[in-house]
């Protein structure tokens, strides 16, 4: 593993860099994608690490604005910059005289998911996409973690965060919003489980301080991690979702939007998973590399 600078505009992003023992020639390159509120040395590391074992260079870095990358202000969720974030990295894989630039692949999970996506929807030089229960962020903001809420809902999030956001032009200080909530008992099961995994030891790194700058959410509110994907994944897609996350549904809405027009989309339902169990849990883990590695050699005759 290798600590790498990816260039992207006027800032630099944190990656790591993981490169196969043994390479014949030139190998496929992997871009994965941390959810939103994670940063490359989490779950992101773990899949970039694994599927480099299995003959891709493979990357994991931090979004703009987060983690270990440049961007100001720190903090901010900016969708857009997410997507990205996506084709710098490509840019920087298809650098490298050790990767065939005709083999980029792109893993997300969680809102990581909807951002690998996004960008494979319009950047073809990605030639395949994963995602590992994904989160479109927009539909879970204007939905609801459930998808219980009516999304003119959001106008009180946004009425909200406009006055925080006034006061900080102002002078205030930065208002943060929690990625997370402290559970309770109404707490959905996803985030408890999200909570032990990057607030308890199980997870954590100090890095990833679940807070968002309060302009994180119009952005959010406003992006639609599916839009065009209807007209512009034509790629192979598989998507991956536990039975019993309760985020499943993002998965079914973006198998169902593409299922007809993109014969190569594969949705794969693992009995009895929950969200957060794809991101540590070797019963969960360990399969799902090998279901990915599959699914994208099953393209590249690797």
């Amino acid at each position: 593993m290798s600590f790498i600078s990816i260039i992207k505009g006027s800032i630099h992003l944190a990656g790591l860099l993981h490169v196969p023992k043994s390479v014949s020639g030139k190998a496929p390159g992997l871009v994965v994608v941390h959810p939103g509120g994670g940063v490359k040395e989490q779950t992101a590391n773990t899949y970039a690490q694994r599927l480099s074992q299995e003959g891709y260079v493979s990357i994991a870095f931090d979004a703009s604005h987060q983690g270990s990358s440049e961007g100001l202000p720190h903090y901010l969720e900016n969708p857009n910059a997410r997507v990205s974030d996506v084709s710098a990295v490509v840019d920087y894989l298809q650098g490298l005289d050790y990767v065939n630039a005709d083999l980029i692949v792109v893993l997300g999970i969680c809102a990581g998911g909807g951002y690998a996506v996004a960008a494979a929807t319009m950047d073809h030089r990605i030639k395949a996409v994963a995602t590992i229960s994904a989160v479109n962020i927009g539909d879970s903001n204007r939905r609801g973690w459930l998808d219980d809420f009516e999304p003119a809902d959001a106008i009180s999030v946004l009425d909200q965060t406009a006055q925080q956001i006034q006061a900080q032009s102002q002078g205030a200080n930065a208002t943060f919003l929690p990625y997370i909530p402290t559970p309770d008992a109404s707490t959905p099961p996803d985030l408890v489980d999200a909570w032990d995994y990057y607030r308890t030891p199980r997870g954590f790194y100090p890095t990833s301080e679940n807070k968002m700058v309060a302009q994180s959410m119009p952005l959010i509110i406003r992006f639609d991690a599916w839009q065009f994907a209807d007209l512009y994944l034509t790629q192979p897609a598989l998507f991956i979702a536990g039975e019993s996350a309760d985020s499943k549904w993002h998965t079914d809405i973006i198998h169902d939007i593409v299922k007809d027009k993109n014969a190569n989309a594969t949705k794969m339902i693992v009995s009895g998973g929950r969200h957060m169990d794809f991101y540590d849990q070797e019963e969960y883990v360990t399969p799902t590399v090998k279901n990915v590695t599959e699914f994208f050699n099953s393209y590249f005759s690797l």
